[in-house]
C-alpha cells in the first residue's frame, strides 16, 4: 500500500514542475481593474466584511497579498498555486472517499489511492487549468472551485458515515438489486 502523504507529495511536486514558469507573468488584462485599481485591495478589512460583498473571499486574498507584497507578481502567483493545489488534494479525497461507496460494492479496493492519485494528478496538470493558475484574477475560479470540491467532498463524506441516510439508502437499494430485489422497501 502506499503510504497515505505519497500522492499528495506527487501532486504538489507536479503542480510545482508544471506552473513555476507562471511566477513572472505580469498583471494582465482583467489584474489591472480588479487588483492594481481596486481600492478595496489598498488596505485589509475584517474578513467578515468581505462576505457581503460580490466575490468577497477573493478581494479579500487579493487584499492580503497586496499587503504582503504590494505589486510584485511573484506573491500573487504563488496564492494562485496554493489554492489550485489545494483543491486538487481536495479532488484526491473526493475521488478516494467516492471509490469507497457502499453502492460500489467494494469494486474499486486495494486501488482507490492510485485512481483518486491520477484523477487528481489529471486535474493539476491539465492544460485548463492554467488561465486560473497563471491568470492572477482567475483565482475566483479556482477559489470557487475549491469550495465546490469541498462541499461535495463533505457531503459524499457525512452520507457515508453511519447513519448518513443517502449512504444507507444506495447501499440498501444497491444491495437488493444485487440479490434480486426490487431496490424498494
Amino acid at each position: 500500500t502506499l503510504p497515505v502523504f505519497l500522492p499528495a507529495l506527487l501532486l504538489l511536486g507536479a503542480g510545482l514542475v508544471v506552473y513555476a514558469n507562471s511566477f513572472s507573468i505580469p498583471f494582465l488584462f482583467d489584474d489591472h481593474f480588479e487588483i492594481l485599481r481596486n481600492p478595496d485591495v489598498k488596505k485589509v478589512e475584517p474578513f467578515f466584511s468581505y462576505l457581503t460583498r460580490a466575490r468577497g473571499i477573493p478581494t479579500w486574498s487579493f487584499a492580503l497579498n497586496y499587503q504582503w507584497g504590494g505589486q510584485e507578481v511573484w506573491g500573487y502567483h504563488l496564492l494562485n498555486l496554493t489554492v489550485h493545489l489545494a483543491s486538487a488534494l481536495v479532488v484526491y479525497a473526493l475521488t478516494f472517499t467516492t471509490l469507497r461507496l457502499p453502492s460500489l460494492g467494494g469494486r474499486y479496493r486495494g486501488r482507490e489511492h492510485v485512481l483518486a492519485g491520477l484523477t487528481a494528478l489529471i486535474f493539476t496538470v491539465h492544460p485548463l487549468q492554467t488561465m486560473a493558475v497563471s491568470y492572477i484574477v482567475q483565482r475566483t475560479e479556482s477559489i470557487a472551485a475549491f469550495f465546490y470540491f469541498l462541499s461535495l467532498l463533505f457531503f459524499a463524506r457525512a452520507e457515508t458515515a453511519q447513519g448518513g441516510v443517502v449512504g444507507e439508502q444506495q447501499h440498501a437499494e444497491s444491495h437488493d438489486l444485487r440479490h434480486g430485489g426490487h431496490g424498494h422497501r
